[in-house]
């Protein structure tokens, strides 16, 4: 992209300053902020920037670019899998990557827009409000498809004709206009990426080796390797809708599609299984207020690692309703962990029940659904029982909560142990994020305490690790500050109503 458009285009994204909302500054927690390494001697931290400590918290190596991020650890505790996000050289390398049938349909798009926008002799803080070019991004927005493809093939192939409607968005910056309804850049920089997944060296060396896996025009959402160390199981997002995928581990591997739908999945085991919550409505934001879908399993290895070349075996095991965050995990004895509301259909949506609780079925008999929480056990769940992260022996959960609260759940004897309590006011900010309890071990976990706390300072939360016998110490008082790391919010202004 021409780099003065690039800078008009960057100086748009402004508009986060004036009270937009910027996806990246977003509080929607708990998020995954600490990854501890399987054999717990080291953890990746991903702040603003990712950066590598060791079991005391103490800072090892350089930090990584702002365009990196940590996905997670392979099962050696020596490489780590890498996301990372570049800018496109040319059209034609995007185009590439898109593929002949998308890329022809970004081009019609384009063509489309190009015609709009030639056609428009009005003032052009208001084009985004014109009927042909409201139906055009519905369409657009149907279809899946990014605006920020159909961005850059015009800059690439028609230089100038975006001017005015980036020339527009920076006049409405510069006025600080609170009427931004017209606007057709709202949102940002409207710039597309190349998504690479990286498999790397964890520890610092002198040349640490990096291994591209594979390049990709959509984002990465979630990947995890297999506990054979084989493949890659991610997610991403393709026209739309997030999908589910597996690639082997060696250069320009092959991303063998799984199934739509999904946002997290969970490796059986052995390395051959991966199950999933899978959505029935595959976009979202078109599953209207009842979200439903099933717990699926599906044979992607071979007993010796190596990735089918057609997922075999994909079986639908229980229906639910969809919580925010559709985790799964497998127990030791070969169940699926699952959260969900109770539901009985039909119903009304206001009788529609809210409250998540755990549940378990078993693949191979789904004749029954265990349910994992007592009754008298149930209004001691922290609120985002969707997060919950099972412990390695795979014996119990830890809970977390938009406000910051942290409990565990002992799966063998229903019993639970609150760890944290609520941090004030944080799930009420939009500028830090609850942070999702990581296990370093089957009995320790880290968490965030609040400012003020005897593990933390008086000025902001701390990272612990706590051990479920009692104690905790902080690790993260050398950090660099992060949105994980909230001051102390007791007198802050709510900024989330």
């Amino acid at each position: 992209m021409k780099t003065n458009l690039r800078q008009r285009l960057r100086k748009a994204a402004q508009l986060a300053a004036l009270g937009f909302a910027a996806i990246f500054l977003a509080g929607c927690g708990p998020d995954e902020f600490v990854l501890w390494s399987p054999d717990g001697q080291h953890a990746y931290v991903n702040g603003e920037q990712a950066l590598l400590v060791d079991g005391a918290g103490r800072m090892l190596g350089p930090v990584f670019g702002r365009e990196e991020r940590v996905a997670g650890w392979l099962p050696d505790s020596l490489r780590i899998i890498v996301v990372r996000t570049a800018d496109p050289r040319s059209w034609d390398e995007y185009a590439q990557l898109l593929g002949p049938e998308r890329a022809a349909f970004v081009t019609l798009l384009a063509q489309q827009l190009s015609g709009l926008i030639t056609n428009f002799h009005d003032d052009w803080t208001t084009f985004g409000a014109a009927p042909a070019v409201k139906a055009w991004k519905e369409y657009l927005e149907f279809r899946g498809e990014d605006i920020d493809s159909v961005v850059y093939y015009l800059d690439q192939k028609q230089s100038g004709l975006l001017a005015p409607l980036v020339e527009a968005t920076a006049r409405i910056v510069d006025e600080k206009r609170e009427d931004t309804t017209g606007l057709f850049f709202s949102k940002g920089p409207h710039l597309p990426h190349i998504n690479e997944l990286h498999l790397r060296d964890a520890l610092p060396s002198d040349a640490p080796a990096d291994q591209l896996l594979l390049r990709l025009p959509d984002a990465i959402s979630w990947a995890c390797s297999s506990p054979l160390g084989r493949s890659i199981a991610f997610v991403s997002q393709v026209s739309g809708e997030k999908q589910l995928f597996v690639v082997a581990i060696a250069p320009n591997g092959t991303p063998i599609p799984v199934d739509p739908g999904v946002e997290f999945a969970a490796w059986s085991s052995d390395g051959r299984n991966l199950a999933y919550a899978r959505t029935a409505t595959p976009k979202r934001s078109q599953a209207g207020n009842l979200a439903l879908g099933t717990i699926t399993s599906v044979t992607v290895c071979t007993p010796s690692g190596d990735v089918l070349p057609k997922p075999e075996g994909n079986v639908d095991h229980a229906g639910l309703k969809l919580p925010e965050r559709p985790r799964v995990a497998w127990l030791p004895d070969g169940r699926i962990l699952f959260a969900s509301a109770r539901l009985t259909l039909p119903a009304t949506i206001d009788e529609t029940p809210q409250r998540l609780t755990l549940f378990a079925v078993l693949p191979t008999s789904p004749t029954a659904i265990d349910s994992l929480v007592p009754d008298q056990v149930q209004a001691q769940l922290p609120g985002r029982v969707d997060c919950f992260v099972l412990s390695p022996d795979g014996k119990k959960v830890a809970i977390p909560d938009d406000s910051g609260a942290v409990s565990v759940l002992f799966l063998e004897t229903g019993t639970i142990m609150a760890l944290q309590a609520e941090i004030p006011n944080l799930g009420r900010n939009s500028t830090y994020s609850a942070m999702s309890p990581a296990w370093r071990t089957s009995d320790e976990l880290s968490y965030v305490v609040p400012a003020g706390d005897s593990a933390a300072s008086p000025a902001r939360g701390e990272v612990v690790i706590a051990t479920l016998h009692g104690g905790k110490h902080t690790i993260s008082k050398a950090w660099p500050d992060g949105r994980f790391l909230p001051p102390n919010l007791a007198d802050r202004v709510d900024d989330k109503l």
